[in-house]
């Protein structure tokens, strides 16, 4: 559906775009005190042949125990939950890795989740019982696997993928389950279950999997490691565009590449330090063929400096790069955000954990992508050399506050409030958003961030969803 899109925080609930208010609608304001550990979204999934049907996986970290399932049929108002077999972990590491909860688009009764900590698993009754897919592996992680992976951040499986083609209008189910999956697995549960690639592919359904090679250019760079593929995205000609990164994110680093794969024959569109530097975060397609349209975040480059960027962009395939985005060059003759000077002119946006990133499918110039201070749109990205970005955040609700402070008599704001990751703003009316203080960066190092994850809704195919 046009204009549905939605938001997942790690720790302070899910957002549902309503664009007959430009704004953002809070969707788990409604959970009681009790459910507070169930405010953060690890995954969020859409019905592509319902657009009422949204689902999403709650609970802030695997040390909480096993997650939670919600399902509603009215785009987030209500919902109902289910608890999971496993344990779920949206603040945890690699929180931006997926979509690990997917909907089988020619069978919407079947999902399958790619667990942190417990192999692939599939639903066939829409998400209320769950079996571990053991023909990929039956493994589960201890206690002590847990703790030792990755910083106590066990990632697990990573993503599951479609090999089908769902356009924007005029899909018709074929009433089968998809046969041809993908599904990525990070270096910990490659290593402990004895897996032997990064990337599985099966041919029916889910019933055998074959490893897929990873280039190795690849593993000889990053490391066995080190490995990620925090996301994989499927054109509609059925081209798979797979970026490596270097550890799990938020944030991941360089070295780093994004290549193309047919099936059989992988190719190499773009390499971090040939065009871009640092890790990449979100990946996005529009399109088929040579004129495939491809927009990535580049993560992980903290610092104020000339050569910062933000998304990269290509609108041939990627035979042609150029970069769309940037922020924290020192003057802010680089800064292509915020045209509308709501934060100064020359004020450098939030960067560094552009972790998701989403093309419109019903408008390939419309993109957004998220980070820890916000989700930020253009409705120009394959239009010109330098589009204009504004921040995208009314009615997104996830803030931390570490400081307030009411201001002296007569002053012309009547707060200023200080947040983690965000910074400094000052409140000139208590029901409307706040502007935030001029020449005041953002800070790398808050306790918690805004809508680092994101969904559109309406195809499926990739994560913010529309």
């Amino acid at each position: 559906m046009a204009n549905l899109r939605y938001a997942r925080t790690d720790v302070a609930g899910v957002y549902r775009w309503d664009n007959g208010i430009s704004a953002w609608t809070a969707l788990t304001d409604g959970f009681g005190r009790l459910d507070g550990s169930n405010e953060g979204a690890e995954s969020m999934a859409l019905d592509p042949t319902n657009a009422n049907k949204v689902y999403m996986t709650t609970s802030m970290s695997v040390t909480n125990g096993n997650g939670r399932f919600y399902y509603s049929s009215n785009q987030g108002n209500t919902w109902n939950y289910v608890g999971l077999p496993f344990p779920v972990g949206s603040n945890n590491q690699g929180r931006a890795i997926g979509e690990r909860l997917m909907v089988d688009p020619n069978l919407p009764s079947t999902l399958f989740y790619a667990s942190r900590t417990a192999g692939l698993w599939k639903s066939t009754n829409y998400g209320i019982n769950w079996s571990q897919v053991t023909s990929l592996s039956p493994y589960v992680m201890t206690a002590n696997d847990i703790t030792s992976s990755n910083g106590g951040s066990p990632v697990g499986v990573e993503f599951v993928v479609f090999d089908t083609t769902v356009p924007t209008t005029g899909f018709t189910p074929t009433g089968n389950p998809t046969q041809t999956i993908y599904v990525g697995i990070a270096p910990d549960y490659k290593g402990l279950s004895g897996l032997s690639s990064y990337l599985y592919k099966s041919t029916d359904g889910g019933a055998t999997w074959a490893a897929v090679a990873t280039p190795s250019a690849v593993t000889s760079a990053i490391g066995s490691n080190q490995v990620h593929i925090p996301h994989l995205a499927r054109a509609a000609d059925g081209m798979l565009y797979v970026p490596f990164t270097t550890g799990s994110g938020p944030g991941s680093a360089a070295p780093s590449f994004l290549y193309k794969f047919d099936g059989k024959n992988w190719t190499q569109l773009i390499s971090s330090g040939s065009g871009y530097y640092g890790g990449i975060g979100g990946l996005s397609v529009y399109g088929t063929g040579s004129a495939t349209k491809i927009a990535f975040g580049v993560s992980g480059t903290w610092g104020d400096a000339g050569w910062v960027q933000i998304v990269m962009r290509s609108a041939d395939g990627g035979q042609t790069w150029a970069e769309i985005g940037r922020s924290g060059d020192s003057n802010g003759s680089h800064n292509y955000h915020d045209a509308s000077g709501t934060y100064g002119a020359a004020s450098p946006s939030y960067w560094g954990w552009i972790d998701d990133l989403k093309i419109d499918p019903f408008n390939p110039n419309h993109v957004s992508y998220v980070t820890g201070g916000g989700v930020w749109s253009t409705s120009e990205a394959f239009s010109t050399l330098t589009p204009h970005w504004t921040v995208d955040v009314n009615g997104i609700e996830e803030m931390v506050n570490l400081d307030m402070m009411a201001p002296p008599p007569g002053a012309s704001y009547i707060l200023a409030s200080g947040h983690g990751d965000t910074g400094i703003f000052v409140h000139t009316f208590l029901t409307a958003a706040p502007t935030r203080s001029p020449n005041v960066g953002a800070s790398p190092f808050g306790a918690a961030g805004m809508g680092r994850e994101s969904t559109w809704p309406g195809i499926i195919r990739p994560t913010l969803r529309p």
